[in-house]
């Protein structure tokens, strides 16, 4: 397991580790390249010293940069310090010279200060560096890219043939200054420390095994860089070789330009052996984040339903959060488990607090002696921070130390100012009686709310007071207006309350509605006929039966009626009618309607003919063609039937057959597709031919070309680079012997090679020995061998042998044992021997020594000589192959490429292989073309082999068919054409049957007409309308059922059997029907008063319909009041509102809003006493030495303040007085890398970290920040920016806007992704409100698009959109611009500075080409416009200034206006090409959405693309299709087709009626204002201007329930609301229930004072213009 875990670190950790050509420390690009040849990211120093130049950057002063003069002649190689270069110490030190001419150096000091101001705006990090002494060297591997272009259009550059590495380098800064010819550019510099290239030397410690040595001082001012270099170079002479041009070589260079740091000072620093102890072995936390699963060494997050008010019911004040910025209820929950100690990852969308709660964490846990790291990759994030705790006055508890290249002094005096921070005067007895008051403000505020929305049980109905307060001010509010409402009230005293008190409230509008149609009909006078009733016998008494009396016998004389007039029609006798079966008869309708039913049967047939014969001579051709049919394919039977296709069908198959492939199994698609493939392949490999060599069209033969792919493949895949040598070797061969003998010399011209290698290496000279010969060398070597046990000390000839050595040694070498000795000599005597025949060595075109060249470069093995052996056996001409393989190596189109096989054409030269096979395929096309789709795919998908067995089986088939047609005519059965295709003999025989079915002869009787005569489908007919007289008579028989009116025709009629005698049962019906008309009011009326008796309301009636009557009020209103006022009685609701009042409320409101501000800003102060008692521990040195390393850590951070130069490293510092640092600044705000640079090795030195932003940092970024902490809060947005620095290494000029959609596969995964799988329960803590927009328009898109609607919005008082399109006049885009479109984002820009020079400003567009030239057209016009050269010089503080930023790098700012440049649109000829850059990558939704949300008060989106030019796939969720979205969003004010929602109706009968109200007193009225999860009551229009509202009515219902605590319901939302422009007027439902009309009038003085306090505002403001006008 802990390998395993080590393997995954190692993983992550190679990450970080980017030694590849895009890193400028690996290679440092020196061309121009670009489209701007003077457009260079470095600038060249020349005349300086090396060491000189390092003292002069260490001074810390500001040189002016100074270009070369025209007539100048500089070396940029810097010179050495001698009697000649002395010069160079007396000149002016103020400038430094460049090498660049005036017109290079303005644009690229001016490009070099942009881009090293925006890296260190939004990484905080610093990359302008003086690059001093450059290595060269051969590319390595990796860094030249053998990758092909995404546009084959775009230019490719050519591989270089060597690199530049630097060695040293030193931060500046790079500034300039305003002249009346221009600018003048300088560089500052400070007391920094030099840098070494580690990455350079890792590199090189990994590839090369060449370890560079380390930088010696003199003294801690004074590095020996030429002693460094010497060093350098002594250590790269081993890579050169001796007469040959130096590979590797040090350049003494000095280069200004911009050297972006990779991560491999997190590399290291993750090297968790190095640690004091490993966090992969003792820290649970780290290894889960590496194995990336859930952690079990974390606390569960637990419960998320939290509530302030209750959460801090019970608590004394040292144990609330201590909030010292405001937190609404989402924020509060993660404050409140973070202070808990609980590890999690916030969720927090744009614009919800992210930093506001992180600084209110941050406060929580200082207060708690919590030590914080907190870290973000951008150093707007942490400033952000950083300032809001500033402006609590706790900026001096914090250690910021983002880029690890900060300024020491500035470090220093950070510390110097904490140590002598003056206490804060804090009361700690007002803190607490402020805490007590809150609360018991709370609770009144609370109780207020709970009584208001207390749910009570009525009539079986949750209904809260607040609905039942409402219901009841709603009555009063609509009979208030009827004078005779006192008549009401009176009643209201004297109507039994009993007769309420049982009624469901279900039941309340049907009793209300049924009273209502009671009083209508007690309006109409009755009807005296009703009377009449009596003389009819069997009438029901209650008016319901008689009711339903009346409707039968309505409905059953109009069936009688219908059914006589039938048997008419019908010609039926009706006495045979009665005593038929119904069974049977639908049994022979459904014979009939089987028979007819068959296929194509004539239904003028009659069922007197024979037609046994005919079906059986029917039968007998169907089975012979079935089975004839067997043997045909479905789609090759519809040539039977049309001659022509028949014809066309047979020519097409013997063109077929003309191919003879080899194999017959061969499907005609593959061998048509095989044709036109080795067509195109032909052609195309005749088009790729060089002109020269054109004329082997005519040799070359198929075969060939086969033959010349396979080998190529073998070769280019392992002896690319040896092609143009075995060329030589092939064709210098005249056959494959030679071939052979040639290989063979080489080999061992290579095995002698290597011999005299090793002799060298085993000591000896190589020249002395072939000089001393092979005879001699075997000598020595039989005399040694010989010789005895002492030989080396007795036998002269041994001694010789051994002393003759020393001659032919090399110097250095050790003398070896005899033993070893003879081996030795033995190898040499071999040696000299092979190089004697060698000189030999002789072979028709080569010299030895080009042999000996192509023995240098060649290196064979079994299978390169076997390959080229099977070329020169294949190709007796080699220019045929060389022809191949070049085509084949300069078209990638034929490296995988199958050349299709046919014997007939192998041996045809390609010319003719062109004719055969255009011609073959154009025919057959055709002919299948003719055929049809159908028949052609299947002809395509048949094997050669069956094409003469269909045609055969075919023409069988077509003579039987004939005949089968010439039988079904003359039979008369059918009535359709062509059945001989068709009909089988499965529908013969059930024919047959069907025919046997049927019998006439019951039906002869029963009518006049003459049946037997009849077709079959006249017969049908009859059958059926005999079958509906008898479902009649069932259905008139049912009616007798029903005992009302069974018992009314028993009364009525002598004869039981109602149905023998029709007319008298009509009479008797008849009877009743005259009635109907009179009787409707009376049944009405009885059914009404019937069902309220039953609904509940079982007296009173009369009662209530006497006020009605009396008080013109509708019966159903004063029910409705009666009931309700019975209810507020029954619970006594006067009672358990008497103690509330809005006035009361209103006073607690505010003096609670009052509060609870005050409150958070002393916590604030309760902080920064509580922290100032932290200060240095002040201990003895141990001795008295002053040296640093002898200092305890109090003494040492005093001794590093009070110096002026020669700090301590950081990491040296932090490591010897952490804790002490800790103690006075117990925040530290850190980048990843400047922690892995400063922080000590050491597991859990802080108690809390918290990563903001982390949804674009790595996970290995993170894992060495983890170790270092007990606690992790992650904190960022999974919808923004993933991790990407794909944009960091792109070349300067270069943005890849021709992208092609893809789907794509993201390489890592978030730091805040990866914490949401291993921190449980994370998925809870997201942030809710939104803040950042100041009109809803401007986060509606993002909220619905990418936050399912989550977030809650506060709506604008401002009607309609923020997002202003504009679009751009003749846009022209072209290679990553467009220059229209930066003309109109200039003209909108200056535009919004007339308009309010007081907003801050963000320009942004899709990709950095185009903010690169919005930028330099800024720079130009503010040299020319005083307009924005004005708004830019007020604009300065790093919040507010004008940005000009692109997709990757808006994340993290936010202004009130942003001004966005969609860039694409139509080229030169008006086509918008669909490719849309960053936006088309995986994750370009997510920076599109960072995007669009950085505005809070207005968006111009100025754009040259209409919603419609962007196509995008169904189903697509990319960047485009958002961009698309939000086009057409900008354009329409529609959303996903749905309209943006922004007023609806009043969700409850009170908000209607109180909006009722205010309309009747002439103003316009919106209810439900805003989208999606906070809406405004009701909205009151300014009558001056309806495009905004004037007043918000908030009611105290259950919105206002649901903001969990009194500081969001009674202070946080009113404040957010009245942020944005609102003036809220607040419904306290208690006093409207008192006195409606009262408060109406109150709302309505509130209305007039608004109007009044506004019109004096616009009167004073045109006074102050006509002033200033004057």
């Amino acid at each position: 397991m802990v390998s395993e875990l080590q393997a995954k670190a190692e993983k992550l950790r190679e990450r970080l580790l980017d030694l590849s050509g895009k890193n400028s420390f690996i290679r440092y690009n020196h061309t121009t390249g670009g489209k701007n040849p003077n457009k260079q990211r470095f600038l060249r120093i020349v005349n300086e010293i090396p060491e000189l130049l390092i003292q002069k950057l260490r001074r810390g002063s500001r040189y002016q940069l100074k270009a070369k003069p025209n007539e100048a002649n500089f070396d940029f190689n810097l010179p050495f310090i001698n009697t000649k270069t002395g010069a160079l110490l007396k000149k002016n030190t103020k400038s430094i010279q460049l090498y660049e001419d005036a017109k290079k150096f303005e644009i690229s000091c001016n490009a070099i200060r942009q881009d090293s101001n925006s890296y260190e705006k939004d990484k905080g990090i610093n990359v302008l560096y003086v690059a001093i002494g450059f290595l060269k060297y051969p590319p390595f591997r990796g860094l030249v890219s053998t990758s092909k272009p995404k546009n084959p259009n775009k230019k490719t550059r050519t591989p270089p043939t060597e690199a530049f590495a630097p060695l040293i380098l030193y931060p500046v800064k790079l500034t300039r200054e305003k002249t009346a010819s221009g600018f003048n550019y300088f560089l500052e510099t400070s007391e920094e420390e030099l840098i070494l290239n580690r990455s350079l030397s890792t590199k090189l410690t990994k590839e090369e095994g060449i370890t560079l040595p380390e930088l010696k001082y003199q003294d801690e001012d004074s590095p020996l860089i030429e002693r460094y270099f010497k060093e350098i170079n002594l250590a790269l002479e081993e890579k050169n070789e001796i007469g040959k041009p130096k590979k590797w070589e040090l350049k003494r260079w000095a280069t200004l330009g911009i050297f972006k740091f990779g991560k491999l000072a997190i590399y290291e620093d993750t090297n968790f052996e190095s640690w004091s102890r490993n966090p992969l072995l003792e820290k649970q936390l780290v290894q889960d984040f590496i194995n990336g699963v859930p952690s079990n060494s974390v606390e569960d997050i637990g419960d998320m339903d939290i509530y302030q008010d209750e959460f801090e019911k019970i608590q004394l004040v040292d144990q609330i959060p201590k909030l010292i910025a405001e937190a609404d209820s989402t924020q509060y929950k993660v404050i409140v488990k973070a202070l808990e100690g609980k590890s999690m990852a916030i969720q927090g969308p744009p614009g919800t607090g992210k930093s506001q709660t992180i600084t209110n964490i941050i406060g929580g846990l200082l207060v708690r002696n919590k030590k914080v790291l907190f870290a973000a990759d951008k150093y707007t994030a942490l400033e952000v921070v950083k300032q809001r705790l500033t402006d609590k006055n706790l900026g001096q508890y914090i250690l910021e130390l983002h880029n690890p290249s900060k300024s020491k002094k500035e470090f220093h005096e950070g510390l110097s100012s904490r140590l002598a921070k003056p206490q804060v005067r804090f009361f700690s007895d007002h803190y607490d009686d402020d805490f007590r008051k809150l609360k018991n403000l709370r609770k009144e505020l609370n109780e207020h709310v709970n009584a208001i929305n207390q749910k009570l049980d009525l009539d079986g109905s949750n209904t809260t007071v607040f609905e039942l307060i409402w219901r009841d001010v709603l009555n009063k509010i609509n009979l208030g207006k009827n004078s005779n409402f006192g008549v009401i009230q009176e009643f209201e005293d004297n109507f039994l309350k009993d007769l309420l008190k049982n009624i469901n409230k279900e039941n309340i509008s049907i009793i209300k509605s049924n009273l209502d149609l009671l009083s209508e009909l007690s309006d109409s006078s009755k009807n005296d006929e009703f009377l009449e009733l009596s003389k009819l016998k069997g009438i029901p008494e209650t008016g319901d039966d008689l009711s339903k009396l009346i409707r039968l016998s309505n409905n059953l004389f109009s069936t009688l009626e219908d059914f006589q007039k039938d048997l008419k029609t019908e010609k039926i006798i009706y006495s045979f009618l009665l005593n038929l079966n119904k069974e049977n008869i639908e049994n022979d309708i459904k014979s009939f309607e089987e028979l007819i039913s068959e296929k194509f049967i004539n239904k003028e047939f009659t069922i007197k003919e024979d037609i046994s014969e005919k079906l059986a001579n029917i039968y007998k051709l169907v089975v012979e063609r079935e089975s004839q049919e067997n043997y045909i394919e479905e789609w090759a039977k519809p040539f039977l039937e049309n001659q022509n296709k028949f014809d066309l069908f047979e020519n097409c198959l013997k063109e077929i057959e003309n191919i003879e492939p080899k194999d017959k199994n061969y499907k005609i698609k593959d061998l048509l597709n095989d044709l036109t493939e080795l067509y195109k392949t032909i052609s195309s490999f005749i088009r790729d031919i060089p002109n020269e060599k054109r004329r082997i069209t005519s040799k070359l033969t198929l075969l060939n070309l086969i033959d010349g792919a396979e080998s190529y493949k073998k070769f280019s895949q392992n002896y690319y680079d040896l092609f143009g040598d075995s060329l030589l070797l092939l064709k210098g061969s005249k056959d494959v012997d030679s071939l052979e003998e040639l290989i063979k010399q080489i080999k061992q011209i290579q095995k002698n090679n290597l011999d005299g290698e090793k002799i060298q290496k085993n000591g000896l000279d190589l020249s002395k020995v072939r000089d001393l010969g092979a005879e001699k060398l075997r000598e020595f070597t039989e005399i040694i061998r010989n010789s005895s046990f002492l030989g080396c000390l007795v036998d002269k000839e041994v001694k010789y042998a051994k002393s003759y050595w020393k001659k032919i040694a090399l110097p250095g070498f050790k003398k070896p044992s005899l033993k070893q000795m003879a081996k030795i000599y033995l190898l040499a005597s071999n040696y000299c021997e092979n190089i004697s025949d060698e000189e030999k060595f002789a072979f028709k075109g080569f010299e030895i020594s080009d042999l000996r060249d192509l023995s240098n470069r060649i290196k064979f093995d079994d299978n390169l000589e076997n390959i080229l052996i099977e070329i020169k056996s294949k190709f007796l001409e080699i220019d045929f192959f060389e022809v191949i393989y070049k085509v084949f190596d300069d078209n990638e189109i034929y490296n995988n490429i199958e050349i299709p096989y046919f014997d007939k054409l192998l041996n045809k030269n390609f010319i003719e292989i062109q004719e055969l096979t255009n011609s073959y395929a154009t025919n057959i096309f055709s002919k299948l073309k003719l055929l049809g789709e159908e028949p052609s795919s299947n002809i395509l998908d048949t094997s050669f082999s069956n094409i003469s067995l269909i045609l055969d089986d075919l023409k069988s088939l077509k003579i039987i068919i004939n005949n089968l047609g010439i039988t079904i005519n003359e039979s008369n059965i059918y009535c359709e054409k062509n059945l001989e295709y068709t009909v089988s003999s499965n529908d013969i025989n059930h024919l047959l049957e069907l025919f046997g079915n049927i019998d006439i002869s019951e039906y002869i009787q029963l009518t006049s007409k003459k049946i037997e005569g009849f077709s079959l489908k006249e017969l049908l007919s009859f059958l059926k309308g005999i079958n509906k007289l008898i479902e009649d008579l069932y259905s008139i028989s049912a009616n007798f059922e029903d005992n009302i009116l069974n018992f009314y025709l028993e009364e009525n009629l002598e004869d039981v059997d109602y149905l023998n005698d029709l007319g008298k049962l009509s009479e008797s019906l008849d009877y009743l029907i005259k009635l109907e008309s009179d009787l409707e009011s009376f049944i009405e009326f009885n059914r009404l008063r019937k069902n309220i008796s039953n609904l509940g309301l079982r007296g009173g009636i009369d009662q209530l319909l006497d006020v009605a009557n009396k008080t013109k009020i509708k019966v159903s209103d004063i029910f409705e009041y009666l009931y309700v006022r019975n209810q507020i009685k029954d619970i006594n609701l006067d009672k358990k509102l008497n103690k509330f009042s809005g006035q009361a409320l209103n006073v607690c409101k505010d003096q609670f809003c009052e509060l609870d501000v005050n409150f958070i800003k002393d916590t604030s102060n309760y902080v920064d006493q509580y922290l100032h008692r932290s200060t240095v521990k002040r201990e003895e040195s141990f001795g008295n030495s002053r040296s640093p390393k002898n200092l305890r850590e109090g003494d040492l951070i005093e001794h590093e303040i009070n110096k002026k130069r020669n700090h301590l490293p950081y990491r040296k510092l932090f490591d010897q007085a952490l804790i002490s640092l800790q103690r006075v600044k117990p925040c530290f705000m850190l980048s990843p890398s400047s922690a892995s640079q400063c922080l000590p090795k050491k597991i859990d030195i802080f108690d809390v970290l918290i990563i903001d932003e982390a949804s674009q940092m790595n996970p290995e970024e993170a894992i060495g920040l983890i170790a270092r902490c007990k606690q992790v809060i992650i904190v960022g947005d999974e919808k923004q920016l993933p991790p990407d620095n794909r944009w960091m290494s792109r070349d300067d000029d270069d943005d890849d806007d021709d992208y092609v959609e893809t789907v794509e596969f993201e390489s890592s995964e978030s730091i805040l992704e990866l914490a949401n799988k291993v921190l449980r329960n994370s998925r809870e803590c997201s942030l809710g409100w939104h803040y950042r927009s100041r009109h809803h328009s401007l986060i509606n898109f993002s909220n619905r698009s990418f936050y399912d609607n989550r977030l809650t919005v506060f709506p604008s008082n401002k009607i309609g959109s923020e997002i202003h399109l504009i679009k751009v006049e003749d846009p022209y885009y072209n290679e990553s611009k467009n220059l229209p479109e930066v003309k109109t984002v200039m003209e909108t820009l200056k535009s919004q500075i007339l308009d309010d020079p007081t907003k801050t400003i963000l320009i942004a567009s899709t990709n950095r080409a185009q903010a690169g030239l919005i930028q330099d057209e800024l720079d130009r016009l503010r040299n020319k416009d005083k307009v924005i050269n004005d708004y830019i010089s007020s604009h300065k503080g790093e919040l507010d200034k004008l940005l000009v930023m692109n997709l990757e790098t808006v994340q993290g700012e936010e202004r009130d206006v942003v001004i966005i440049s969609t860039v694409y649109g139509p080229d030169a000829n008006g086509v918008v090409a669909n490719r849309f850059g960053d936006l088309v990558r995986s994750g370009g939704e997510r920076r599109l959405n960072v995007l669009l949300t950085r505005a809070k008060e207005k968006v111009y989106l100025v754009t040259s693309l209409n919603s419609g030019d962007i196509r995008v796939s169904p189903g697509a969720v990319t960047g485009k299709r958002y961009l698309k979205d939000y086009l057409s969003f900008a354009e329409t004010g529609i959303i996903s087709d749905t309209l943006v929602r922004e007023s609806g109706e009043p969700e409850n009968d009170f908000e209607r009626a109180i909006m009722n109200a205010i309309k009747q007193r002439g103003y316009e009225v919106d209810a439900q204002i805003g989208c999606l999860n906070y809406r405004i009551d009701l909205a009151i229009k300014d009558p001056r201007d309806t495009s905004r509202y004037l007043l918000a009515v908030e009611c105290d219902g259950a919105t206002y329930h649901s903001g969990y605590s009194a500081r969001v319901h009674d202070r946080l939302r009113q404040q957010v609301l009245e942020g944005l422009g609102w003036n809220v007027f607040r419904i306290w439902s208690s006093d409207w229930w008192r006195a409606p009309e009262q408060k109406l009038e109150l709302l309505d003085e509130t209305i007039e004072e608004l109007l009044s306090n506004t019109e004096k505002e616009e009167s004073l403001e045109i006074n102050e213009i006509d002033n200033l006008e004057s």
